[in-house]
């Protein structure tokens, strides 16, 4: 310490520090690890612009529905089983990308 210098208390970087190596800690489950490793393969972003195209062509379902003249009770019906569909495909492709956050630090390196 410098004459004159005021004392500095370091609990908050010392409080800082701890919580900085905790998030650094991998707290990923292995199913998270094992699904991270998927999103890293071709394999994957085929699939994922397999699902891409899957999702476009449930979009224009219901254009195609109108443009046959289908009821609106039943172009109701397509909607929300159509949105319910959605639904399901985007989970599925949700849990691969939390897991690849859970799993990756900012700049691409492992937890």
């Amino acid at each position: 310490m410098v004459k004159g210098q005021a004392l500095r208390p370091n609990f908050l970087t010392e409080s800082l520090t701890k919580v900085q190596q905790t998030q650094n800690e991998s707290l990923a489950s292995e199913e998270e690890k094992h699904l991270y490793a998927l999103s890293k393969h071709k394999g994957w972003e085929i699939l994922d612009g397999f699902i891409d195209d899957e999702l476009r062509i449930l979009d224009e379902a219901n254009s195609t529905a109108i443009a046959s003249g289908m009821s609106f009770e039943q172009l109701g019906y397509n909607s929300v089983v159509l949105d319910q569909t959605k639904r399901i495909i985007n989970h599925i492709r949700m849990k691969v990308m939390d897991a690849t956050e859970a799993v990756e630090n900012p700049n691409g390196t492992q937890r």
